[in-house]
């Protein structure tokens, strides 16, 4: 489908067999919001922004430019994440009716946190972000899906709660992040269309592992025993990545998981 198409069938509300199968006529409104959707696609903006939605594992987010777009590498994050929580939620059940206890650090639009609580029967998912906007929207996308309820917004800086957390002797059975991770020089090199995207969630420092060593170095006291931290990082972070782990001294091990690009996309650090 074209995105011409894409808009179409969203200004129409109709299918894509809708747009051919029919004569399509426009009133005076719908032509000049096309022409305006079209324009700022000119200039570069995400569809996705441009049409206030998109796609993530099957279901309709909001998203505008105070959330990141959610990528196909985050899916293969979040299925990954399903996958195991749904082997210790069954462990779990066999021993005790507890709740599978979740953190989603960054959460943005919330995509991460509200698809783990539809997929997962039995949890409880705290969602942080620093961004009053960003939660904004993730707490209208979980009203949107109904069956959310088990889902808590936080509007906290990630490592601040981290460090909180820990104070408290809290732990999680999955703490899981798509955190910034780009390099500080490198965002004003990134497509146009990225340019559009909030930088804070973007922005990893000097070195792009501000967030993703703090994370790794911070998150490993607050896991269950059979917990697991899963986080998507950079193109060239594996090697910083194993040195942070190493620095750690984690009784853990670690391993990645590649993207369809055949990239180290998700680290995973578990038992």
């Amino acid at each position: 489908m074209t995105e011409d198409d894409v808009m179409l069938t969203h200004l129409l509300n109709c299918k894509r067999v809708d747009l051919y199968s029919r004569e399509i006529v426009l009133t005076q409104e719908q032509k000049a919001r096309l022409d305006q959707m079209k324009l700022r696609r000119l200039n570069h903006e995400p569809l996705q922004y441009i049409l206030n939605e998109m796609d993530f594992m099957g279901r309709v987010f909001k998203v505008n430019n105070d959330v990141l777009i959610p990528r196909p590498e985050t899916e293969i994050l979040v299925e990954l994440a399903v996958l195991e929580m749904r082997r210790i939620e069954d462990a779990q059940r066999r021993i005790s009716r507890k709740k599978l206890c979740i953190l989603d650090l960054g959460c943005g639009s919330g995509n991460i946190s509200v698809t783990l609580a539809k997929e997962l029967a039995d949890c409880h998912v705290t969602a942080v972000d620093k961004s009053l906007k960003a939660i904004n929207i993730a707490q209208e996308n979980a009203k949107k899906h109904e069956g959310c309820g088990n889902v808590k917004f936080v509007c906290e800086d990630m490592i601040n709660y981290l460090a909180e957390q820990r104070s408290f002797s809290q732990t999680f059975d999955l703490i899981i992040s798509n955190p910034p991770y780009v390099r500080t020089n490198q965002i004003s090199r990134l497509q146009k269309e990225v340019q559009y995207e909030p930088r804070i969630a973007l922005d990893g420092g000097i070195d792009g592992m501000d967030y993703c060593s703090q994370i790794i170095s911070l998150s490993q006291e607050l896991l269950n025993e059979e917990g697991l931290l899963l986080m998507e990082i950079g193109d060239d972070q594996k090697r910083s990545i194993e040195e942070v782990f190493k620095r750690s001294n984690s009784k853990r091990g670690l391993s990645f998981i590649k993207d369809y690009r055949q990239i180290d996309r998700i680290v995973k650090i578990s038992p």
